[in-house]
């Protein structure tokens, strides 16, 4: 008799796991930013400082995600990008002071 055993993945065995004091894997992976001129040619955000109520960390780099949904309002499309809670932050160009990096 072969006896084995088997795992089914479910929806919250997919999700990751982010201890306390352990940083996740970095968006840019160990790229050489440079510094952007304006918000068009960005490809990564620095929060510098955060605002109360957003959910991003201070010091942390996240990929800027573009919106396409609306392109007469956002030619190039409308920045986000996705948080600490996994969800998708427009308002962290307002809330929070940002550096912008290509």
């Amino acid at each position: 008799m072969n006896s084995r055993l088997v795992h089914e993945e479910s929806e919250s065995d997919l999700s990751p796991i982010i201890l306390p004091g352990v940083r996740r894997m970095p968006d840019y992976n160990d790229e050489i930013l440079y510094q952007a001129d304006n918000q068009e040619d960005a490809r990564y955000v620095e929060i510098s400082c955060a605002a109360f109520g957003c959910k991003v960390t201070k010091g942390q780099i996240y990929k800027l995600e573009r919106n396409f949904n609306n392109p007469y309002i956002f030619e190039r499309g409308e920045a986000y990008i996705v948080d600490d809670e996994t969800k998708d932050n427009y308002s962290v160009f307002l809330l929070c002071k940002t550096v912008l990096y290509k």
